[in-house]
């Protein structure tokens, strides 16, 4: 009886609509983008006019975005301790699919550290050690993360 009063109950909470608000106002494409882990700030990947593919940051009570600096990256994730993973030096051939030189970088900046050289094409993004994102390449149990990812 608990169970059916809980599932009445449950059919008829209304949860609220979204609530949608404009984060650029330039014209281009926006080619992915990730939340951070407080929730309130985004980072994506976009080329506005003639520029080419960059990384940026913002958040909703913000005016601006803010340019990471990196001409042809894109975003991949973002770990529990805002280290980005992202593509240096990015190709783009056709809609969803893309490669670069994976890389990591804090979200506060500084130093890009290279975790894997060679372009990356088919590989699986992961959880590695202590959060961080990380890429395995190959297929089946050869599949091995680069050795910046492990332990």
């Amino acid at each position: 009886m608990a169970a059916v009063a809980f599932w009445a109950g449950h059919g008829t909470q209304k949860s609220a609509a979204p609530v949608f608000a404009r984060l650029t106002f330039r014209g281009g494409h926006v080619s992915s983008a990730r939340f951070s882990p407080d929730g309130q700030t985004i980072i994506y990947s976009a080329a506005f006019g003639d520029e080419p593919l960059q990384i940026y940051t913002t958040r909703p009570d913000a005016p601006q975005s803010r340019e990471l600096g990196l001409k042809n990256s894109s975003i991949l994730a973002v770990s529990k301790q805002d280290e980005l993973a992202i593509t240096l030096n990015h190709i783009q051939p056709m809609a969803n699919a893309g490669g670069g030189t994976l890389a990591r970088l804090p979200l506060t900046g500084g130093v890009v550290a290279v975790v894997h050289a060679a372009p990356l094409h088919g590989s699986h993004l992961e959880h590695g050690q202590a959060g961080r994102a990380c890429f395995t390449s190959g297929r089946g149990p050869k599949r091995q993360p680069p050795p910046a990812c492990r332990g």
